[in-house]
């Protein structure tokens, strides 16, 4: 049976923990995941391909890590007892933030997203403070994190200017959406690792903020084109600009991801568990637009027959939404079973040829080589169903190569990692950075 409810997880990760998943990438010891536990996986061995079927809308009301003041937690429900959907006119104009290394990949995002890139914000050569553009209700961040840091960070060359700092956010307004690809840009840290100050996931969130879509731990990308942590925060605000619930947003996003994927590889894997959604997923910051439907209620059908007509697209989107739940589902369901994945209990270190030759890619940008390890790969669940071809995978193997790039400067570890696809006497490699 397919259970349609969707889960808020109302505490900081000390109070009620994420689940822990083992990351399938060298130097992520675990990735922390909001998403439904069952009986079954309390029990057995948890694997993170387990949870390559999205099904439910999760979101999480953080407290701050380690805090005892119940203010903070008070003010973010209290945002979410006065929230009020918007046009989708007060989301039209954006502030993006990009380091400038990832520009042509973030000119990207926004074009996908707003249908341009006029508000995109390079670091550096601009930064802090975004005065005339904090208030914008619709932010989009691609630039550097790092572990228990209040700062993101910008790129060009060997400078790593701060792009983003929790301390100069005065001005944010409530009812921001932000899509963050930073490194650990959701990280609920406690900020007395930090000199005092809390994240600025937590600052977004204290300011009223409907909804903040970051990466618990370390993120990857390419520095051109879209991929992982591009992809997942641009379908994630396109939703909410549709007038989905943050929530509902997320999930999409999340199935979205998987639709595009030919084979889920570990980074992939890693992107599907490690971006979760703080806020209250109930929550519309953008009108729904109408629809051509309309509503109909009484007791029985005869009194239905004089019912008013409700053509309000809020209150069409609400009675229609156990049958959008029921399908997001039953396509989470499917679209994970139709999937084939790297099997992540099947790591090894990759034999001598192929760490040869991949560490020969980690050399061409100067990256230090961490470990380089092979994967086998699972079939489709779906394969071999009645009606349904066993058609093979044609990957052999799946090869994933760490680097640790030079840090020239930089308060943070910068991680370059290649992907190599086997098909017989082929290899299909992929280059990503860590964001």
């Amino acid at each position: 049976m397919i259970q349609l409810n969707s889960r808020l997880a109302l505490a900081a990760a000390s109070a009620l923990l994420l689940l822990p998943l083992a990351g399938p990438v060298h130097a992520q010891k675990q990735i922390l995941e909001d998403r439904p536990v069952t009986m079954k996986t309390l029990l057995d061995r948890i694997q993170i391909e387990d949870f390559l079927t999205p099904t439910r809308v999760v979101g999480r009301i953080p407290d701050v890590t380690g805090g005892n003041d119940p203010a903070y937690l008070a003010g973010l429900l209290d945002t979410v007892a006065k929230a009020q959907s918007l046009p989708r006119t007060e989301y039209a104009d954006c502030l993006g933030i990009s380091a400038a290394v990832w520009e042509a990949s973030t000119k990207e995002s926004l074009e996908n997203v707003f249908g341009n890139s006029a508000d995109l914000r390079i670091v550096p050569p601009e930064g802090p403070p975004w005065t005339g553009r904090i208030d914008r209700l619709a932010h989009f961040i691609n630039c550097h994190g790092a572990a228990a840091d209040s700062h993101f960070y910008g790129q060009q060359g060997d400078n790593f200017p701060i792009a983003h700092d929790a301390t100069q956010l005065a001005g944010l307004r409530t009812g921001t959406v932000a899509g963050v690809e930073c490194c650990y840009g959701a990280e609920l840290y406690d900020p007395s690792k930090a000199g005092g100050q809390a994240s600025i996931c937590n600052t977004y969130l204290g300011s009223g903020a409907h909804g903040f879509l970051g990466s618990s731990t370390i993120a990857y990308g390419p520095a051109s084109g879209n991929a992982q942590a591009d992809l997942i925060c641009q379908y994630f605000l396109g939703h909410v600009l549709e007038g989905m619930s943050v929530g509902e947003a997320t999930l999409q996003a999340r199935l979205d991801f998987i639709k595009v994927l030919s084979l889920a590889d570990p980074t992939d894997l890693k992107t599907l568990a490690q971006f979760n959604l703080m806020g209250d997923p109930s929550l519309h910051p953008v009108q729904a637009g109408p629809t051509g439907a309309s509503v109909l209620e009484g007791r029985s059908i005869k009194s239905m027959a004089g019912a008013t007509l409700r053509t309000d697209p809020a209150e069409v989107r609400t009675a229609s939404r156990p049958l959008r739940r029921q399908r997001l589902a039953m396509l989470g369901a499917l679209l994970g079973a139709a999937l084939p994945c790297v099997r992540t209990d099947s790591k090894t270190s990759a034999v001598s040829g192929v760490k040869k030759l991949l560490e020969t890619e980690l050399a061409r940008q100067n990256a230090q080589p961490r470990e380089v390890a092979s994967f086998k790969v699972r079939k489709p669940l779906l394969a071999g169903t009645k009606g349904l071809a066993a058609a093979p995978v044609g990957v052999d193997q799946v090869h994933v190569a760490v680097g640790e790039l030079p840090r020239d400067g930089a308060a943070f570890r910068r991680l370059y990692v290649v992907v190599a696809r086997q098909l017989g006497n082929r290899m299909v490699l992929r280059h990503l950075f860590s964001r």
